[in-house]
């Protein structure tokens, strides 16, 4: 089975920043993204993913789609190695 190889990347973000400064951060990764079409399909995903008020930050998740294919071996006794 080939899948498309996804990069995720976690990313925090302080209460206090505002949200322009955020759509800024996705506007540079997408533009980092087109500029590099041998290496990335697309972005995506960009969303917040989780709120610590306590902890003052905002958790969000960036996900990129490589070019690359990985081929993921599946295995019927999962005792035996590759």
């Amino acid at each position: 089975m080939c899948l498309k190889a996804y990069t995720f990347i976690l990313i925090k973000f302080g209460v206090d920043v505002p949200y322009e400064k955020i759509m800024l951060f996705k506007s540079a990764v997408e533009s980092f993204v087109k500029a590099r079409p041998r290496e990335w399909l697309n972005l995506v995903a960009f969303r917040a993913t989780r709120v610590e008020y306590d902890a003052a930050y905002v958790e969000y998740i960036t996900v990129l789609q490589h070019v690359e294919v990985r081929q993921l071996k599946l295995l019927s006794n999962p005792l035996v190695s590759l």
